[in-house]
């Protein structure tokens, strides 16, 4: 959050001398409101060129989706950890059921 009050200040004194002073506590919680709405539509835009560069499986698309998901909660962290088991299980068991077959005639 360091960014965002040298954004306000910067956009605050490049607008201020068009408003006249009963409007400049106005233009500040203006700018102060614009701030997440912004936010959300430069990160709506950026998904584009990651997916892009994801299915071209891009290192930089990777590594910033490891970064987000280390960075951003999974409500379902257990329900996942229980999934990705159960297919390790699964690929053993099926892995072990070929060997047997192979071995067996």
């Amino acid at each position: 959050m360091i960014i965002a009050p040298c954004y306000i200040n910067t956009l605050f004194y490049a607008i201020t001398p068009y408003f006249t002073e009963q409007n400049i506590l106005e233009l500040k919680l203006f700018i102060i409101y614009l701030l997440p709405v912004s936010f959300f539509i430069l990160f709506s835009c950026s998904f584009s060129p990651l997916i892009k560069a994801a299915k071209k499986q891009k290192a930089l698309a990777f590594a910033l989706g490891s970064i987000v998901q280390m960075v951003v909660p999974d409500p379902y962290v257990e329900r996942t950890i229980k999934i990705v088991v159960e297919q390790k299980q699964t690929k053993r068991d099926q892995a072990q059921a070929k060997e047997r077959e192979g071995k067996s005639p």
